[in-house]
């Protein structure tokens, strides 16, 4: 029954689920930026290696259809991982439909903006022409600056124009991961 109990919460505070540390030991801290949202970084002297970007993110997500929906966007046609490890929160797509549900996903429920996500296009020999007119709806569609553009490519088994929409960050990436796994958990064991 504690299952049910949290799905009927409307929020779900993420500061909750935070681990205390990164798989490589850095501590994982966090501060109030405003009453929405929090910035989430790695304590720099807390272990070796390379330092994480810090990122920005509602503290209480809401627990609703459109989170569950992105959540499913993003486990079916998300990116995940780099390298074998969480390090990247994105998605990749033919419609532009899903594109804009999965971008007021990130915006609605994480309060992550679409002009914080790089873009970059894969597109069929067919249509290599025609590309700066594609780059320009898709900026266009999906109200991210061309300037996030990257990596526009022609690939010979693809039919369509491929949208690829992603932030580089091992910090998101867990925690949007941590998020699915928790809420996958509650669902499934709420009986």
């Amino acid at each position: 029954m504690r299952g049910c109990q949290f799905i009927r919460k409307k929020f779900l505070d993420i500061t909750e689920i935070l681990p205390e540390r990164l798989a490589s030991g850095k501590k994982i801290l966090w501060k109030e930026i405003n009453e929405e949202k929090i910035e989430i970084f790695v304590d720099k002297n807390s272990a070796r290696g390379g330092n994480t970007k810090p990122i920005k993110i509602k503290k209480f997500i809401p627990i609703n259809t459109l989170l569950f929906e992105g959540l499913g966007l993003w486990f079916g046609d998300g990116l995940k991982l780099q390298g074998g490890v969480n390090r990247v929160f994105g998605f990749a797509n033919t419609s532009i439909e899903l594109m804009k549900y999965f971008l007021k996903f990130s915006e609605k429920c994480l309060g992550i903006k679409s002009n914080e996500f790089k873009v970059a296009l894969t597109v069929p020999p067919k249509l290599q022409d025609k590309i700066t007119e594609i780059e320009d709806y898709v900026s266009s569609e999906l109200k991210i600056s061309r300037e996030n553009f990257f990596k526009t490519r022609v690939l010979e088994r693809t039919n369509k124009p491929v949208v690829n929409v992603k932030i580089n960050s091992r910090l998101l990436g867990l925690i949007i991961n941590l998020l699915y796994e928790k809420l996958k958990q509650e669902v499934l064991f709420s009986n």
